[in-house]
């Protein structure tokens, strides 16, 4: 009697099982914003983020466009303010490819090439005075901790400095009170960090008290040092840098804001210090134009200045990714390129790569979809303006 063979249920169900699983996708992995993907207009999520599969060049890659509807701990949705951005890439539509060449970059980009220095700082200065007639976080408030003794120009400068930017800015969310603490003595300085925040805070700000610094700032709070600034005679020698130092430690800290908003300190997360350095001043030295402290373009003259004869005026700027002066210097030529893009794409698009940046994305990537340039056409553009801009580049 011939034998058939014999197959549980089971058996079928686990083979059928395993071969499903061998079947699966790339797409089946856990999704990240700037990994690869294989069905362009899919979407996925990654945390707090909604992902869609999209073209970059020739090349699929997962792409944050939005931010995930959420709630506050009581089950309320939050009324703060809902951050605005850069419309993302539909579905089908294909980010464009790299320019091969410096003609195309700017026919493609349709950046304005420029003559000279004063067309581009206007239209940078126009567009930041437009943003600032917003006010998106009227509660959020700046107090500044003066102790006897500092200089009343210094303390306006402060206040009004940092509120300006803590009042008109984006933000991923409120940053609530930010505390500047004006010293004259280091006791001072301590007592204040330690009943604001704590010990171990008011030991940090210490340091830097020691070391010199005439300012230093964080997340939550600025310190300053008005022996430092007396001693180099900084109202003298660097009003213009002085004057924008409040509203250029603000906006670090809305730099980390945003770029911690992926839920790790990350700190640039990436982002060259070029960027990171360079817009701050720019942000810095526009706020005290506007405030009337000081000239924007006496500041920007400073740029100027820092960049030529330093070993960072030989360097192109895509070179500048780290902070270590003199021979990595990210400041000045970080100021001029700042204001070159400002100037072409304006102030919400500028303030987007942040954060496209705070989703995960890689910053060449969170460039180019919040400017719609690829980043190698801006290099490639600015490169060929240097001359113009005033920084060229050292031989």
């Amino acid at each position: 009697m011939s034998m058939k063979p014999k197959f549980s249920f089971l058996s079928l169900v686990t083979i059928v099982g395993l071969l499903a699983v061998g079947a699966q996708p790339v797409e089946a992995a856990a999704p990240k914003a700037g990994s690869a993907c294989t069905t362009l207009g899919k979407s996925a999520t990654q945390g707090a983020f909604r992902l869609k599969c999209t073209k970059v060049g020739k090349k699929l890659v997962w792409v944050a466009v939005s931010a995930n509807e959420s709630s506050s701990g009581n089950g309320t949705t939050s009324n703060s303010p809902a951050p605005t951005s850069t419309p993302s890439p539909s579905a089908t539509e294909t980010l464009a490819a790299p320019a091969s060449n410096v003609g195309e970059a700017w026919t493609n980009s349709k950046f304005v090439k420029p003559s000279s220095s004063s067309a581009v700082s206007a239209a940078a200065s126009a567009a930041f005075e437009d943003y600032v007639t917003t006010n998106r976080w009227p509660d959020d408030k700046v107090v500044v901790w003066a102790e006897t003794g500092s200089d009343p120009i210094v303390v306006t400068w402060v206040s009004a400095g940092a509120s300006l930017v803590a009042t008109t800015f984006e933000k991923p969310k409120s940053i609530g009170a930010f505390n500047d603490v004006i010293s004259v003595t280091r006791e001072y300085l301590v007592s204040t960090f330690t009943k604001l925040y704590s010990a171990d805070m008011a030991n940090s700000q210490a340091g830097a008290w020691d070391a010199g610094s005439p300012a230093w700032g964080g997340r939550t709070s600025n310190g300053w040092s008005m022996p430092s600034i007396i001693k180099n005679k900084s109202l003298t020698n660097d009003r213009a840098g002085i004057a924008q130092t409040a509203g250029h430690e603000y906006f670090h800290a809305i730099q980390e804001n945003f770029a911690n908003a992926r839920g790790t300190n990350c700190g640039a997360c990436g982002t060259p210090q070029w960027f990171w350095e360079g817009p701050a001043m720019f942000v810095g030295l526009e706020t005290s134009s506007h405030l009337k402290f000081v000239s924007y373009q006496d500041g920007r003259q400073t740029m100027v200045n820092r960049v030529s004869g330093s070993p960072t005026a030989k360097l192109l700027l895509s070179q500048v990714k780290d902070n270590t002066p003199p021979s990595v210097d990210p400041y000045g030529i970080g100021e001029i390129a700042t204001e070159f893009l400002v100037a072409n794409v304006g102030m919400k698009k500028f303030v987007d790569i942040y954060r496209k940046v705070g989703t995960g994305l890689p910053f060449d990537l969170a460039f180019q979809i919040a400017t719609g340039v690829p980043l190698n056409d801006f290099y490639l553009m600015f490169e060929d303006s240097r001359a113009a801009l005033g920084i060229p580049q050292a031989k």
